[in-house]
This record gives structure tokens, C-alpha cells and sequence, in this order.
């Protein structure tokens, strides 16, 4: 059994964020130090608690100026990300190997999209599950090429405002 939270940066506790940042970085593809940086500057992070304990994280993410002309790059994705079409990232999504493939990761998912309220968004992922499925089954779709991400190979998904 778990419950999800929805909370602003300013709301979770010291030992969430650390929870959280623990899990995104044990996911791979992403330095502690960036997520240490984003999470405080995230519109909304989407926890669930299992056992007790942070099991799987989300965050509607406010992108830095850098962050997205870094994006939009002809070694990334090579294609505009104008800030009034696509807002907000949809980001930092992490489940701990023991809740994977249960759904848990589209629930999380879905909850930040309800925080977005129809604004477009856009995401980053490097991995397959998220990019084939998750992601498309939320409205979102691959743009640009593909880069060379830390890990693996990383795609830009967008999904349009409503």
C-alpha cells in the first residue's frame, strides 16, 4: 500500500528531499549536484510513501534559461522549446526497484500532469519505458534527435498544452 503527496519544495522535509534526491540519482543519467540544485526550484514535487519511507518521486520542474537552450542545441535535440508553449518539465521521476512495473511511475506521472493544468511540458529520458511507453500514453512525443546522454542515449518528449 502507498499514498502520494503532492508539495510544494518549501513543504517537504529535509529527509523527503534527501529521499527524493537519493532516488533520482540512483536512477542514473543525473548528477547529485543538479538534482540537489533543482529540486528547491521545482513548482511541485510528487511523492509516494510505501513502508514509511519516500518509494518514488516526480516533479513538475521550473527549467532554467541554460538548462533549456542547452536542450534545444544541435548536439541535443536540435528543435525550439519556446517557454510560453513548454513551461514546465516533467522531471526527476524515480520508483525503487522493489514498486517498479506496477504502474507506480505513470501514477506519479499523472499526478504532476494535473498540477501542470493543460500547459504544454516537455521531459527528457533516457530510459525506454518511459519514452515508449509512459510518456506516450500521457500525450507526450518524441521531438528532435537523440543525444548522447551520461549513461544512454536521451530523447526530448512533448506533450502540447491543452
Amino acid at each position: 500500500m502507498f499514498h502520494i503527496y503532492t508539495l510544494s519544495p518549501g513543504e517537504a522535509s529535509e529527509a523527503q528531499r534527501d529521499a527524493m534526491v537519493r532516488l533520482v540519482v540512483a536512477g542514473g543519467g543525473i548528477a547529485e549536484a543538479a538534482v540537489r540544485a533543482g529540486v528547491p526550484r521545482a513548482e511541485a514535487l510528487v511523492l509516494c510513501i510505501a513502508r514509511g519511507h519516500v518509494a518514488g518521486v516526480a516533479a513538475l520542474k521550473v527549467p532554467q534559461p541554460g538548462y533549456r537552450a542547452g536542450l534545444t542545441s544541435a548536439t541535443k535535440s536540435g528543435i525550439a522549446l519556446p517557454p510560453d508553449r513548454f513551461p514546465r518539465e516533467l522531471g526527476y521521476l524515480a520508483v525503487e526497484p522493489a514498486l517498479r512495473r506496477q504502474g507506480l511511475g505513470r501514477i506519479l506521472c499523472t499526478e504532476a500532469l494535473s498540477l501542470a493544468r493543460g500547459r504544454g511540458l516537455f521531459a527528457t529520458t533516457g530510459l525506454d519505458v518511459m519514452r515508449d511507453h509512459i510518456l506516450p500514453r500521457l500525450g507526450f512525443v518524441a521531438a528532435g534527435g537523440i543525444w548522447q546522454g551520461q549513461a544512454e542515449p536521451v530523447a526530448l518528449m512533448v506533450r502540447p498544452g491543452l
